[in-house]
């Protein structure tokens, strides 16, 4: 009967040290919610039109890049927790950074203004050269 009880005890045991490491491995996928400083870029999942932000957070800054194109750019404010304001020439719009880094935007910029949503890509900074290079000078 010892013997028994003791084997139980042993298979109970492996499946609660089984749990637990699935447990620890599930939340190691799991992205850190939200991020707690806006920075870095967030861009559109491919469609048929691509947006990107790039946050900065040392002067709390944005660009807008559309095709990598820039389109605007302006500051942002925290209004709390996770809402924040976008503020430009262009443009005075809230979004909510969801748990997964995310966020929807109404874009006004385009054409035909849409919601879309962007997702994190990274904390870093990103910025395209907007300077028109002459191929026929890069030959000289």
């Amino acid at each position: 009967m010892k013997k028994k009880h003791m084997i139980y005890s042993l298979i109970l045991g492996v499946i609660i040290i089984v749990g637990i490491y699935v447990q620890h491995q599930l939340n190691l996928t799991k992205p850190a919610s939200p991020i707690d400083t806006l920075r870095g870029n967030f861009a559109t999942e491919p469609e048929e039109y691509n947006v990107l932000f790039s946050f900065e957070s040392e002067d709390h800054s944005f660009i807008q890049y559309h095709e990598s194109t820039l389109v605007d750019e302006g500051t942002y404010v925290k209004i709390n927790d996770n809402a924040y304001l976008l503020k430009s020439d262009l443009q005075d719009t809230y979004f909510v950074l969801q748990e997964d880094n995310s966020f929807y935007y109404y874009d006004t910029i385009l054409s035909e203004p849409r919601f879309i949503k962007m997702i994190y890509g990274s904390s870093a900074t990103v910025y395209f050269d907007q300077t028109y290079y002459d191929k026929d000078s890069l030959n000289d």
